[in-house]
Formats: structure tokens, sequence, C-alpha cells
């Protein structure tokens, strides 16, 4: 039994994303990765450009030494391959 973390929810809530993945530690086996604009969590943006801290949650995450999966997770209406891209290339970078 484990946890799913989705970064982009805990800061949609209002939520610490590094604290949330600091705390779900040992349990932890999957992480969303989305970022969102703001708290209300209706507008999705690409990875690091909002309120989520995804750089801190991958140091977090290497820090922990993670092993399980992380999922880039990106809502939008319409053509998402360019931001796909740009998103998978920023993550790697953290990596």
């Amino acid at each position: 039994m484990g946890a799913t973390a989705d970064v982009g929810h805990f800061a949609s809530c209002g939520h610490d994303p590094v604290d949330a993945i600091r705390k779900l530690g040992p349990n932890l086996k999957r992480v969303h990765l989305k970022d969102v604009q703001a708290v209300d969590g209706k507008v999705n943006v690409l990875l690091g450009q909002g309120i989520s801290r995804i750089p801190e949650v991958m140091k977090e995450l290497r820090r922990q030494k993670f092993a399980g999966l992380v999922a880039v997770e990106y809502e939008k209406e319409g053509e998402v391959i360019q931001d796909m891209r740009k998103e998978m290339e920023f993550a790697r970078k953290l990596a």
C-alpha cells in the first residue's frame, strides 16, 4: 500500500507540495508533476511557471532517493505537443 502525490492538486488546494512530498516520504509510490497558476487550480501552466514549486519538489524527491514513477500531467484544451515537449525538457533537467 502506498501513496500517489499530485503536486498540482496540493498547490491548488493551498498546501505546500514540498511539505506534502516530505511527509509522504517512505509511503510514496507515484508522483504526478503538474503546475497550476493559482490556488484555485483552474489554469494549468507549464512546469516551473506556477505555484507548485516543481524544482523544489524534484530536489526533495532526489533527497529521498525516490525510485517510483514520476509522471508529467498537463491539462489543456487543444494542441499540446509543443507544450509537452517543453514540459519533458524542463522535467528532465531537474531529474
